[in-house]
């Protein structure tokens, strides 16, 4: 079977998918709900990106989705109970947090993930200010520091191959 006929992987055999009727962010992963080739309604199944081999199907689903939906989350749910919690610009003061702030990075204290997300508590350069910020913004904005945090924590073992 070709890619165009919408493939799922599995262990036990290849099911074709026939059409992706809706999605969710689950625990940080994006589903897709599924009508399955020769199987009833009754047989839809949520099933994580990662699991299929169906790019044309995802990418018209996505190019539907985004146009009847827009940047809207679906429903009442909200970016948090989809998964995406994004760190807030101000605190309940008013105060600037983050980037926001204007400052350097200075040093990751450490890393965390909720929400499928990564993030950084950051040091910034200069202060005793903490924040946690986003991995991915600070990956887009400081990609060089990224790099240096993570290749001074690699142990590199000439002994080993």
């Amino acid at each position: 079977m070709s890619d165009s006929e919408g493939m799922a992987i599995s262990d036990a055999e290849d099911f074709a998918v026939e059409t992706i009727l809706d999605k969710r962010i689950k625990n940080g992963v994006t589903e897709y709900y599924l009508r399955w080739k020769g199987y009833g309604d009754e047989d839809n199944t949520w099933e994580p990106r990662g699991n299929l081999d169906c790019p044309e199907l995802i990418d018209k689903f996505e190019a539907d989705y985004k146009a009847k939906h827009g940047d809207k989350v679906k429903g009442s749910e909200t970016e948090e109970s989809q998964g995406t919690v994004k760190a807030p610009s101000e605190d309940k003061n008013g105060e600037k947090l983050g980037f926001d702030r204007g400052y350097e990075p200075g040093q990751i204290l450490s890393v965390s993930e909720e929400g499928g997300e990564l993030h950084y508590l950051m040091l910034w350069k200069g202060t005793n200010i903490i924040d946690i910020v986003s991995a991915e913004e600070t990956k887009s904005r400081y990609p060089q520091f990224v790099i240096q945090y993570y290749m001074d924590r690699i142990n590199w073992d000439p002994l080993t191959k």
